[in-house]
C-alpha cells in the first residue's frame, strides 16, 4: 500500500482515506480540513474501526 504525500490529495481526490496513524488522528484530520470540505472521508481502524 502506497504511503503518498498530501499534495496528492488535491490531485487524486479520493472519497476515502486509510487513517493508520491513530494516535495522531485529531491532527492530521485538522490539517486536511478542505479535503473534509470536499466531501472526503476518512477511515480510522484502530482502536475501532470508525468512518469519519
Amino acid at each position: 500500500m502506497p504511503i503518498l504525500s498530501p499534495a496528492v490529495l488535491a490531485q487524486r481526490r479520493p472519497d476515502y482515506l486509510l487513517l493508520l496513524a491513530w494516535n495522531v488522528r485529531d491532527e492530521i484530520m485538522e490539517q486536511q480540513t478542505a479535503y473534509a470540505r470536499r466531501g472526503g472521508k476518512f477511515i480510522v481502524p484502530v482502536p475501532r474501526p470508525v468512518v469519519c
